[in-house]
């Protein structure tokens, strides 16, 4: 993302009037890769920060650019369910479509497909038009992202997201559907033969390494354990600095001439567990990790598909890339403990089998208060907003280098302080926004985390300095 891609996002126009002036508009319509290959005003639009896109408009920006799924920035702009936004939102995604809407030329298909619904075959015509430029058509023999091959069934739009979608059968059983979604079908093809994909994801099969990788799969050799050597990316850093000082950032260790082995203890994204298994595997192509966690936030037991790899108690088992793993040395176990108490946090505490009242009785309290000294001094020290604070519920932030919306800033149950609630743009939370059974906001399932402010960088700030620690009286 270009400076000009982070004042989008944040909303931010004078920044942005200072980088279009500085540029001479130049970077306007510049693509951001995280974005779907959007322009600026796709971001403004599809995190409906309407202040940014209004100053995008006044400067010019293209209303009818595209981005890699074939959207206009109107096309972008959120389509929020009744209960899932805030009061506030709906009124913003009107005001931009208004915004959006008016300032596209009159000729323009995206104009009459936002006002009239008499345009059923403007999908169908992007679609065969994207396909022709790809040099594609119905039936073709594609591979999709490099590894999966299959013949192209589909092309046009989905149910459930917007933009252009293609739809795979794939030659063996790897795929997630039979060409059906949700109730609506796109094209049929036997169970686990299909799959959906952007359209920018897919290539015309050339004959080439891809096979090699399906017969791999088709006639999957002899699991066999192997040392796999990590690529050194310590000397990479990012082009702009977002002031996240994580704790993954924190904890790694300088791994040169390491190879991973079996034993290891490892960390997966913010999990601990030891390494069982590494090889090639029936269910993907490729060498993987097969990691016993040390907590149950895995998703086997060491067998995937009936084929047992390594043996774990239930729920401890995971795979993964050996690119997204990494090695601790031995005795720095302790050192990952604040790690792992953000994972207890969103994890360990929805999963928790406590009935009533999380709080327990006050001699239970008194109890635990003994056991835990540290969280005795902890509730001494109460945290709010520093005077004139701009953060808000709906601001466009960053957690572990993960992009979100805040949605709650507030005390929880769990812990005293306060917190703030994120909804991430992936799947990479913890939660849908409720903790233990206490909801504090509502997103779909994993897109939620709560945390404390100093894990959340919103503008290039970490939250944490937006907020003083007073005595509790």
């Amino acid at each position: 993302m270009a400076a000009i891609h982070y004042a989008a996002y944040f909303d931010v126009p004078s920044v942005i009037e200072l980088l279009l002036g500085a540029s001479r508009k130049s970077d306007i319509d510049s693509p951001c890769h995280e974005f779907d290959g959007g322009a600026p005003l796709h971001i403004a639009a599809s995190t409906l920060c309407l202040g940014a896109a209004r100053t995008l408009v006044e400067f010019g920006a293209g209303l009818t650019c595209t981005d890699a799924l074939g959207r206009v920035p109107l096309e972008c702009v959120p389509e929020l369910r009744p209960g899932e936004a805030f009061p506030n939102e709906e009124g913003v995604a009107s005001s931009l479509r208004e915004l959006l809407h008016c300032s596209l030329p009159s000729s323009h298909p995206s104009e009459s497909h936002s006002s009239s619904a008499d345009c059923p075959s403007s999908p169908a015509t992007s679609g065969r038009v994207l396909l022709h430029s790809l040099g594609l058509k119905i039936g073709d023999k594609v591979v999709i992202s490099g590894s999966k091959v299959g013949t192209l069934r589909y092309c046009g739009t989905i149910h459930f997201a917007s933009g252009i979608w293609a739809g795979v059968e794939l030659q063996g059983p790897l795929g997630k559907n039979d060409g059906s979604l949700g109730g609506v079908s796109y094209f049929h093809c036997p169970m686990n033969h299909g799959i959906f994909a952007p359209l920018t994801k897919i290539q015309k099969y050339d004959g080439g390494s891809q096979a090699e990788n399906v017969a791999s799969t088709k006639a999957p050799r002899p699991a066999k354990n192997i040392s796999y050597p990590k690529v050194d990316v310590s000397h990479v850093s990012s082009k702009v600095q977002t002031g996240l000082a994580t704790l993954r950032q924190k904890h790694t260790y300088d791994r040169k001439n390491h190879e991973l082995s079996i034993g290891d203890t490892v960390l997966v994204g913010q999990r601990k567990g030891v390494v069982r298994f590494m090889g090639e595997t029936q269910f993907a192509p490729g060498c993987w990790c097969g990691i016993e966690l040390v907590k149950p936030d895995g998703k086997n037991n060491g067998s995937v598909k009936g084929v047992s790899y390594f043996t774990c108690p239930p729920n401890h088992g995971v795979f993964a890339l050996p690119s997204k793993v990494k090695w601790l040395p031995s005795g720095a176990e302790e050192e990952t403990s604040d790690l792992d108490s953000l994972v207890d946090l969103n994890t360990s505490l929805s999963r928790s089998s406590t009935d009533g009242d999380s709080g327990g009785s006050p001699a239970s309290q008194r109890s635990a208060e003994k056991k835990n000294p540290r969280s005795q001094h902890a509730k001494t020290i109460q945290t709010t907003l520093k005077k004139g604070c701009w953060l808000t519920v709906g601001m466009n932030v960053f957690v572990s280098n993960e992009l979100g919306v805040i949605r709650y800033i507030g005390p929880v149950h769990f812990e005293e302080g306060t917190w703030l609630g994120v909804e991430l743009r992936s799947a990479n939370g913890r939660n849908d926004g409720s903790v233990q059974g206490r909801r504090y906001f509502t997103c779909k399932p994993n897109h939620g985390l709560i945390v404390r402010p100093s894990k959340v960088t919103v503008r290039g700030i970490n939250s944490a300095k937006l907020f003083e620690e007073q005595p509790h009286s």
